[in-house]
């Protein structure tokens, strides 16, 4: 992702293109679904204002060059040290499926949810947020036997 991706005036990054670590290239996405505007939120308006680069410049750059994106070294050694301070089973899918987590719990329904996450067929979509509703319902229950209990006890 360069700065020009990065619409602060409307609060949104343009997901535009794909960088392959593999041919070191910007690439084409894989899906025209993955073309899409991620809207961003206050907290990340902060931070991005506060590194704001320009133009052909990534936002997630090589140390030494913005005109050059992140190698992937550099990227997994920085990646060891997020997982070192909140857990090895902490992956890059998390910070996806958190995102998820918060469009489901503000109540996005399902073709939106799968449009913001660049998704080809919203059934992606649909299995995460039926797993959430699941898991939510199961959770639910247990809070329920619990306060029986809790009550009769009284």
């Amino acid at each position: 992702m360069q700065w020009q991706d990065v619409d602060i005036a409307h609060d949104v990054i343009r997901v535009t293109r794909d960088y392959a670590w593999k041919t070191n290239s910007v690439d084409t996405l894989k899906t025209a679904n993955a073309r899409r505007d991620i809207p961003i939120v206050p907290e990340l308006k902060a931070i991005l204002l506060e590194h704001r680069g320009t133009g052909n410049a990534y936002v997630v750059s090589s140390p030494t060059d913005p005109s050059k994106p992140m190698c992937e070294a550099t990227f997994k050694r920085r990646w060891k040290s997020i997982q070192a301070l909140v857990g090895d089973d902490v992956t890059t899918r998390t910070f996806r499926n958190n995102f998820a987590t918060v469009l489901y719990d503000a109540g996005v329904d399902v073709l939106t949810a799968s449009k913001v996450m660049g998704h080809a067929d919203p059934t992606t979509t649909l299995k995460i947020y039926t797993d959430l509703d699941r898991s939510r319902k199961v959770q639910r229950g247990y809070e329920a036997v619990r306060n029986a209990f809790d009550s009769s006890e009284k």
